[in-house]
């Protein structure tokens, strides 16, 4: 029983929840408490991956071939997107799309640079 107490005050229980309940009640609040944790640890290494993309990058922008790479844009900055309603030229439009298509090209062949 000690191992269970144990557990179940480190899954949040107090003493007095502990005693109280029953012993199915605190294995869920056990389970639920490390599937927390589970998300939690699945979070932070998705936040760290995240950071890692944006720090590689930023890193060859200082160190590489300043031509080639860029320093990443801010993947917060607000992004203007065409609408076919919009009141814009045929000229402007095209525009448009043609760097929408060249920011798709440029992710394609970042995939493709990470897959060889």
């Amino acid at each position: 029983m000690g191992e269970v107490y144990e557990n179940a005050i480190a899954a949040g229980m107090t003493e007095h929840e502990f005693r109280h309940s029953t012993l199915k009640y605190i294995t869920k609040r056990i389970e639920t408490r490390l599937e927390e944790k589970e998300s939690h640890v699945k979070e932070l290494e998705f936040l760290a991956w995240r950071t890692g993309y944006y720090i590689m990058p930023a890193i060859a922008a200082v160190f590489g071939n300043k031509n080639k790479n860029k320093y990443p844009e801010n993947p917060l900055k607000k992004k203007t997107v065409v609408v076919e309603d919009m009141e814009l030229t045929e000229e402007e439009k095209e525009e448009w799309r043609a760097r929408f298509f060249g920011k798709l090209k440029d992710m394609g062949d970042k995939i493709k640079m990470k897959g060889e």
